[in-house]
């Protein structure tokens, strides 16, 4: 199955990076670019995003996590994001550092 990034966010809606920037027309929020990344790195996404969501699910918790951003840095993936529990920061660190080889 080939990944994009309109698949990870009708999967994962709340995943949906918002730029933080105010538009008179339309609030707060507007969409960011488009993604240019490789399968094996969607793919990473996509498994962390099922992660992160899974933790919320098992706990019958709301998902609270506001992502900004996705962008490759040196051909590795980074999440510029917000969330309120270090044990959702600490699957975020776990796929950076698969990112980054550290794993």
């Amino acid at each position: 199955m080939k990944i994009t990034q309109k698949a990870i966010y009708n999967r994962y809606q709340w995943a949906r990076a918002v730029e933080l920037e105010i538009n008179s027309d339309e609030g707060f929020f507007c969409d960011v670019m488009p993604w240019s990344f490789n399968q094996a790195q969607l793919k990473l996404i996509y498994s962390m995003l099922e992660e992160v969501e899974n933790w919320y699910l098992l706990r019958n918790k709301p998902i609270e996590v506001v992502i900004t951003e996705f962008k490759e840095v040196q051909g590795h993936v980074f999440v510029e994001k917000i969330c309120g529990f270090p044990e959702v920061d600490d699957i975020f660190e776990k796929y950076r550092a698969i990112y980054l080889g550290e794993q």
